[in-house]
């Protein structure tokens, strides 16, 4: 999902750097309000093949079952992400999109989601296969999970 621009945040040169639509995030005396997007497709970079990247028109999706869809406000391109470009990730399958490292906040909640609210600000960190029992998840260290 692209972030949404607040005010000229993402302006450069007196152009707007920023993809998405004009609505967003709005600041109204102290708290959020937040409104759906008014698109149905966001713009993404996608690695289509190893060193090639390109600039897509992907569909916004329905969250499913158990799933919230996330408007990314900030990403992280990491040390797997490099691999992805390169092409040299394990079982790696393209066309993929870099950046599992994200800030945003809730915009939509699939059936059956209590925990999550639309508009809550939220972080998606290392996908290490966090299984939330083990002594490593219990200690806040979820990049050593031994029962993958």
């Amino acid at each position: 999902m692209a972030s949404r621009a607040v005010g000229n945040q993402n302006e450069i040169g007196g152009k707007n750097m920023s993809s998405a639509p004009a609505t967003g995030p709005t600041f109204k005396q102290g708290s959020l309000e937040t409104q759906k997007p008014k698109a149905s497709t966001y713009t993404a970079v996608e690695v289509s093949a190893p060193n090639q990247l390109r600039v897509v028109e992907r569909r916004v999706a329905e969250p499913g079952p158990g799933q919230v869809r996330i408007r990314v406000e900030a990403c992280g391109i990491c040390h797997t992400d490099m691999t992805t470009v390169t092409g040299t990730y394990p079982g790696l399958t393209l066309p993929r999109v870099p950046g599992h490292e994200v800030i945003g906040r809730v915009e939509a909640l699939g059936s059956g989601v209590s925990k999550w609210k639309i508009g809550q600000r939220v972080g998606v960190g290392l996908i290490a296969c966090e299984d939330g029992v083990c002594e490593s998840c219990r200690r806040g260290d979820p990049s050593i999970v031994r029962t993958r």
